[in-house]
């Protein structure tokens, strides 16, 4: 399965199973990590070391402070 089918699934699922909010956070951030990766891999190409490069881009790049836990 491609990146994108799973991503565009994962928020099929998320806009009827939680807020307006988080589907809509959620879809910024995987768009964002699908532009990152670049093309389309088969999802089992993606490496911890991609995750951990994005994560590092969004903490220092664009300045985004980490989530906190409630």
């Amino acid at each position: 399965m491609r990146l994108s089918e799973a991503v565009q699934g994962f928020l099929m699922w998320r806009a009827v199973a939680g807020s307006a909010h988080t589907a809509r956070d959620y879809a910024n951030t995987l768009r964002q990590f699908e532009a990152f990766v670049e093309g389309d891999p088969e999802v089992a190409a993606v490496d911890a070391d991609q995750v951990r490069r994005f994560l590092y881009w969004l903490r220092v790049e664009r300045e985004l402070a980490p989530v906190q836990a409630v």
